[in-house]
């Protein structure tokens, strides 16, 4: 739309009609300067946007590759239990531990040694 007002300007100033017209003339200037330094303007702008905008993304990608992070680790923390807990689950009757009087015990310490210890292993990385 500026390169339109501007030609329209430049055209006018070059025309028969304005040729005598001094007054006209320096107000067309005028004018045309006013807009390339809006167009400036604009410019300035538009690319300080871009930027604010690009920032402003680039800090929500760290933020969901943060929370991403978190769940993957939240995960493995509890999948060593969860495997643990299904394989006991399966009601099978040829499990010695099941027979013993400390098999259930002994299972849930399992479950929780398998949960802790990665979770020390993460903490140790500093992963979380």
């Amino acid at each position: 739309m500026e390169s339109l007002i501007n030609r329209v300007i430049n055209y006018s100033q070059q025309s028969n009609k304005f040729a005598k017209n001094e007054p006209q003339i320096l107000r067309l200037a005028t004018m045309l300067a006013d807009l390339n330094s809006i167009a400036e303007h604009a410019n300035f702008l538009s690319g300080s946007i871009t930027f604010l905008l690009e920032a402003l993304l680039g800090i929500i990608q760290l933020e969901q590759s943060n929370i991403v992070k978190l769940v993957s680790i939240v995960s493995l923390i509890f999948l060593p239990p969860t495997l643990i807990a299904s394989i006991y689950g399966m009601n099978f009757e040829i499990m010695p531990e099941l027979k013993q009087w400390l098999g259930y015990p002994i299972t849930l310490l399992i479950m929780l040694i398998s949960g802790w210890l990665p979770y020390k292993i993460c903490k140790k990385k500093k992963w979380l």
